[in-house]
């Protein structure tokens, strides 16, 4: 799974397919209200996209998903990365794309979203993140986590 603007989506469907992938479908992210960018000449932004490839033999492990997937976005207030998104929807993919116990990789983690939704899930997670101050913020997310779940 590759969150990416409309205009790399190219770039990024070529690379895929040279590391070895299928690309299989473009998953649309509705966010519910529009971000800003430019906002004189540009419709405003309401949705990303999301290009799924796999290596061949996959099937859904429990049906095929749809390709919209409508859950609001963070606030701004909410957001310790700046492309942040929802755990919800980390949740959902990762529910109709791995069965439980799988390995899930996310080497740009950012916030930690994807370890967090691996957690929330049952699945186990290895996370990269190059930026020091979004890899610590993303630590302590993820150790908040797991405390909240120990004392359960």
């Amino acid at each position: 799974l590759c969150f990416t603007r409309w205009d790399v989506l190219g770039a990024w469907h070529t690379a895929i397919e040279y590391a070895g992938l299928r690309v299989r479908s473009c998953i649309v992210w509705d966010k519910g209200i529009h971000g800003m960018g430019n906002t004189k000449a540009a419709f405003a932004p309401q949705h990303e996209l999301c290009l799924f490839a796999t290596k061949h033999g996959f099937a859904f492990p429990a049906g095929r998903p749809n390709d919209v997937i409508r859950i609001n976005k963070l606030s701004a207030a909410d957001m310790i990365h700046p492309t942040q998104k929802p755990v919800e929807l980390f949740e959902q993919l990762i529910n109709v794309t791995t069965l439980p116990g799988a390995l899930v990789v996310d080497p740009f983690a950012g916030s930690g979203t994807t370890a967090e939704a691996a957690i929330n899930t049952g699945r186990h997670f290895v996370c990269g993140e190059i930026d020091y101050s979004h890899f610590t913020a993303s630590n302590k997310r993820v150790a908040a986590r797991l405390k909240v779940l120990e004392s359960i």
